[in-house]
């Protein structure tokens, strides 16, 4: 899990945004929290952690190749994945 935190800080550090590294930084203990029951969630529905890590690389491998369009699309998919594990 704090890879996983890792990996969303180094975005948005790479996205230069100094507020969205600002509020990832301040509401870590929250994030790790639902880390956690996203995980439960990911389990429940008998994915693996593996599938965290692939959605990871293809938002690095995007982010890589210089298409921000795609980068959104890839970040906004993991995210809603995450939703849906969190029962959102």
């Amino acid at each position: 899990m704090a890879g996983d935190l890792a990996f969303h800080q180094a975005v948005a550090a790479l996205a230069a945004s100094g507020l969205f590294s600002f509020v990832l930084t301040a509401m870590n203990g929250i994030l790790l929290d639902s880390r956690r029951a996203s995980y439960r969630g990911r389990e429940r529905r008998g994915a693996t952690h593996e599938s965290t890590i692939e959605a990871h690389q293809h938002i690095v491998d995007v982010i890589a190749d210089g298409d921000g369009d795609r980068a959104a699309e890839a970040m906004t998919a993991h995210l809603a994945e995450t939703g849906h594990d969190l029962g959102l």
